[in-house]
């Protein structure tokens, strides 16, 4: 969400229990707005420094790094020897570091907190194409559009996007171990990485804690470190302390260690873990048959959409229609917004 008390409340009322966060993009760009004011009385050094700081605060990874990121910020010169520093820190952001700070961010799928981004892709295409390409300005030609246009060009998008991810589709190379198949392509990309990572680690880098699949993992650039690892349970998601894992909550080359190097494999993992949608594709649509009755659904969608009721001001000539589906059609082909 944007900074904007006003809206924070109205959220926080509707929905009391959510985890409220602030979008970097916007965080970012306050923070760039804000120290270029001259009356702020930032030199460029003193605004390049309190910038990096600021950024090494959000996104900290760990408690740890994140209270020495605050304690660098707030002895650093421009907050200690500018007053509208310290005031514009103290007042707008160090009094509501949970929504702004990643260490806060509640355990789970960690996406970068930058929603606007996707959002406002799919916003910016709404306006400058589907909308740009309709004579009307009308409400009823703006719900038109969404119910017979965007929102089945969308679907159809995500779900021919999980088909071709799927091994039905096309049958996976023979490196790409079976427990990565049918997974979303990010997935697939950054486990296989990790996995191959893993591979110089031996059964003496890591030690078993308690029954529960609970380890620890020696770390490869600090022979005196040792990673916390625990493959999780039926109530309990999986956890690493390294920061590969706490950024992404994908599993990291710890987790490919143990499972190179114990009798735990990958389906050891959490089951709450391994079902989730983050970590696999869409089972609706992993088959030709599927993928094709979905697409005729979609269609049945459209055709009853056309029945719609519209006033006179909002009814198109048929040569306008017919080149308006001949845009958006060939605009569809190109669509990105969903990469299961």
């Amino acid at each position: 969400m944007d900074y904007s008390d006003p809206e924070f409340q109205a959220i926080h009322h509707v929905f009391p229990d959510t985890e409220k966060y602030l979008c970097y993009f916007h965080v970012e760009q306050a923070w760039l707005r804000w120290t270029k004011q001259k009356k702020n009385n930032l030199s460029d050094a003193e605004r390049e420094s309190l910038l990096s700081l600021l950024r090494k605060t959000a996104l900290a990874p760990t408690r740890d790094i994140h209270q020495n990121a605050m304690e660098q910020l707030t002895t650093s010169d421009p907050y200690t020897n500018n007053q509208k520093v310290k005031t514009y820190l103290d007042n707008f952001w160090l009094n509501i570091p949970e929504r702004w700070c990643r260490v806060h961010f509640h355990n789970g799928f960690h996406l970068n907190v930058t929603t606007n981004n996707g959002v406002e892709a799919l916003n910016n295409s709404l306006k400058k194409f589907y909308i740009k390409l309709t004579s009307t300005g009308t409400l009823t030609s703006l719900i038109d559009i969404l119910v017979t246009e965007f929102v089945p060009d969308l679907l159809k998008t995500y779900v021919q996007l999980n088909y071709q991810f799927c091994s039905q589709y096309k049958r996976y190379n023979e490196y790409v171990p079976e427990f990565l198949h049918n997974k979303p392509r990010n997935v697939v990309k950054h486990c296989l990485t990790r996995y191959a990572n893993a591979s110089s680690y031996k059964a003496g880098d890591i030690d078993f804690v308690t029954n529960g699949g609970v380890f620890l993992v020696k770390s490869e650039s600090n022979v005196d470190e040792f990673y916390h690892v625990d493959i999780g349970s039926n109530l309990q998601l999986p956890s690493c302390s390294c920061a590969d894992f706490i950024q992404s909550y994908l599993p990291c080359k710890h987790m490919f260690a143990i499972f190179r190097n114990t009798n735990y494999k990958w389906n050891d993992l959490s089951p709450l873990y391994l079902s989730s949608p983050y970590m696999n594709l869409d089972d609706r649509f992993l088959s030709e048959q599927q993928f094709d009755q979905d697409l005729d659904d979609h269609n049945a969608i459209i055709d009853f959409s056309e029945d719609l009721q519209l006033t006179a001001e909002d009814d198109h000539n048929e040569k306008y229609d017919t080149d308006l589906s001949k845009k958006r059609k060939i605009y569809v082909k190109t669509l990105k917004f969903w990469k299961p």
